[in-house]
C-alpha cells in the first residue's frame, strides 16, 4: 500500500480546516464594529390635520411642536459632541422626538410652522444617517446640522412666533365671545 499519496491531500484538508478555525480563536473584545454597520433611521410616522383653527387645537399643537423642536436642535447639536462613539443612540433619540412632532395633530393654521419644522428636523436626519453609512463626511455633518439649527432658530423660531400671535388673538376673540354671551 502506497502512503505517500493521501499525504498531501491530508495536510490540504488540514491546513484549510485550520485557516478556518483560526480566526475563531481570537480575543475581538476591543475591536471597533465593521465600518459597513447601516443605521437605518425609521420612516416618519403619517401626522393628522385638524381642519380650521380651533384655540385649543393650536395651542396644544404649539406647546409641544415648540418645545420638541428646540430640544431636537439642542441634542442634534449635542450629538456633533460625542462623534462616532454615540452616534446610534443620537439617532435613535432623535428619531423619536421627529415621530412625536410629526404625530403631534396639526391644526391647519399651523401647517406652515409645523411643515417647516420637519422639513429641518429630516435634514437633520438625513446628514446624521449619511454620516453613518459613509457617504458624508464628518465637517460636512457638522455643517448641515449647523445649517438646520440655524433655520430653526430663526424661520422657524419666526414661523413659530407668528402661530403664538395667532393663538393669542383666537384666545382674546374667543374670551370676548364668551363675555358677550354670559348675562
Amino acid at each position: 500500500m502506497n502512503w505517500t499519496r493521501p499525504k498531501p491531500v491530508l495536510l490540504l484538508a488540514a491546513a484549510l480546516l485550520g485557516g478556518l478555525l483560526l480566526p475563531a480563536c481570537g480575543d475581538d473584545v476591543g475591536s471597533d464594529p465593521p465600518p459597513s454597520i447601516l443605521i437605518t433611521v425609521q420612516p416618519e410616522p403619517l401626522g393628522t390635520v385638524l381642519p380650521g383653527c380651533e384655540p385649543g387645537e393650536l395651542e396644544s399643537w404649539y406647546e409641544l411642536a415648540g418645545s420638541l423642536v428646540v430640544t431636537f436642535r439642542d441634542e442634534s447639536l449635542s450629538a456633533l459632541d460625542g462623534l462616532p462613539d454615540t452616534l446610534v443612540p443620537a439617532l435613535l433619540r432623535l428619531s423619536d422626538l421627529r415621530d412625536a412632532i410629526a404625530a403631534q395633530p396639526a391644526p391647519e393654521c399651523a401647517m406652515l410652522a409645523h411643515n417647516a419644522i420637519l422639513v429641518h428636523v429630516r435634514q437633520t436626519l438625513d446628514a446624521f444617517q449619511s454620516y453613518a453609512t459613509g457617504t458624508l463626511a464628518e465637517d460636512a455633518l457638522r455643517a448641515e446640522v449647523q445649517a438646520a439649527a440655524d433655520t430653526i432658530s430663526t424661520s422657524v423660531a419666526g414661523l413659530l412666533d407668528t402661530t403664538h400671535i395667532q393663538l393669542e388673538a383666537d384666545l382674546r376673540e374667543q374670551r370676548a365671545t364668551q363675555a358677550a354671551s354670559t348675562p
